[in-house]
């Protein structure tokens, strides 16, 4: 029988009700990705690069030490953006 109030229902109650959990999706442990693809982005691997470094995909690139994302074309040196942050890393939010 549920109680009265349903904010007094807890998951150590004895009076919870039996529940039998059904797969419904299979989703990857690991950033959401597709287990076993080819492509880092669809397995769920963010890519970095390091300022000074070319960069290997062409895409929209983020870094902390910049507010807003910029799109490099692969092969371009990734560039280094100075500050109080060090060494620049880009991390890939979009590949094209």
């Amino acid at each position: 029988m549920p109680p009265d109030d349903p904010d007094d229902l807890r998951t150590t109650d004895e009076r919870a009700i039996p529940t039998t959990w059904t797969l419904v999706e299979k989703i990857a442990d690991s950033g959401g990705g597709i287990p076993g693809a080819s492509d880092p982005w669809l397995a769920g691997i963010r890519e970095r690069c390091i300022a000074g470094e070319a960069c290997p995909r062409t895409g929209w690139w983020t870094t902390p030490a910049a507010p807003a994302r910029r799109r490099f074309v692969a092969g371009a040196v990734m560039p280094e953006l100075g500050g109080d942050w060090g060494t620049t890393v880009w991390q890939l939010d979009q590949p094209d």
